[in-house]
């Protein structure tokens, strides 16, 4: 069970003038909110099938939605800047208002079973549940941490990503930060001197030791859990937002329209062409020759894209939606999450 009752001493230096401590904030719990509806986004014509039948499914909020994560048929979605927290038991078909974490910005939800669940964000939030999400706990991290992306591997062991904020000779500087624990985030211990520079909430991991982050003009690779991190110099000033491996290949989306294949395990990247060149901010193939890439369209106007051929070809999708934050898989169904309470689904025959 997390506890973060007690109080803990400060540990090693992180970075200059800066040095980790943990403290207590209270735990509430909060009524679950009615579950919204689901509706059609539009009637399929005769030729069409339910796999290209988009839906949207009614949000209890309005807030812009960034991350979510589906463990089984529990789903979560966490809204960017309100703290809010979507709780959905039905893989997603409805969604309720399960908690609300105050106003900052939220980056990364994980659950690693239908209990245990994380939530991390901007100025060194890190919250942990025990109880499927009924109450959280917040650990009150250094405020000039932007902690933007995570992985845990259990309800113990976990690598928190992001930047730290400093002064140095009176200029702001900002330097990035891996953070890994072994007791669900009561202590933590730093990654000295991460290489790169600034670290996105691209994160994904093909196993517990195999591993990659992207971030500005870099992707890393880590061989042991995390203990190592091996930069790829992408060789352009460009930000990665999104990493995902299927079957083999990975993949990996970020601004600018940038798209970027790796058949050899992260240690070398290519260029494909780019078909837009939109802000992408998600990637998700369901097999080597189906995928979907979200993105947003001169950052107002959410764009779906939909691969068959594994990336050879990308066809746009029939969605009307705002910026598109995420897109994520639960049983049977894709989902993409973004502004204004945007939830779309589609169904993926198949899985």
């Amino acid at each position: 069970m997390l506890l973060f009752g007690d109080k803990f001493r400060p540990m090693v230096p992180v970075l200059a003038g800066l040095v980790w401590c943990i403290t207590t904030t209270c735990t509430q719990q909060l009524p679950v909110r009615p579950s919204a509806n689901v509706e059609t986004l539009r009637q399929p014509t005769a030729d069409e099938t339910e796999e290209t039948n988009w839906r949207r499914h009614l949000s209890p909020v309005a807030a812009d939605l960034h991350k979510g994560f589906f463990y089984g048929h529990h789903g979560w979605i966490i809204a960017h800047r309100s703290g809010q927290v979507l709780y959905s038991a039905d893989a997603g078909q409805t969604w309720s208002l399960q908690a609300e974490l105050g106003e900052g910005y939220l980056e990364a939800v994980q659950f690693v079973d239908d209990q245990h669940g994380f939530i991390c964000g901007d100025k060194g939030a890190f919250y942990a549940t025990a109880n499927g999400g009924t109450s959280w706990q917040r650990a009150a991290l250094d405020d000039n941490w932007i902690l933007s992306g995570m992985h845990f591997f259990d309800h113990r062991r976990g690598i928190v990503l992001g930047t730290a904020t400093f002064q140095d000779s009176g200029e702001r500087q900002r330097k990035p930060i891996v953070l890994h624990t072994s007791d669900g985030g009561k202590l933590f211990e730093p990654l000295a001197d991460p290489p790169g520079a600034f670290y996105s909430d691209a994160v994904e991991f093909v196993d517990e030791r195999e591993g990659y982050i992207g971030g500005l003009r870099f992707i890393l690779n880590t061989v042991d859990g995390g203990e190592h991190w091996q930069p790829f110099d992408l060789g352009q000033r460009v930000m990665i937002r999104a990493i995902h491996f299927s079957s083999g290949v990975g993949w990996a989306v970020g601004h600018d329209g940038v798209l970027l294949r790796s058949t050899n395990r992260g240690s070398s990247w290519e260029q494909l062409p780019m078909f837009t060149d939109n802000r992408l901010r998600s990637v998700v193939f369901i097999d080597s020759q189906r995928g979907f890439i979200s993105g947003d369209q001169n950052k107002s106007t959410g764009v779906i894209w939909q691969t068959v051929d594994g990336g050879r070809s990308w066809e746009r999708q029939p969605v009307e939606a705002p910026d598109i934050h995420q897109l994520l898989l639960s049983d049977q169904r894709l989902f993409a999450i973004g502004k204004q309470g945007t939830i779309v689904s589609v169904a993926i025959p198949g899985r």
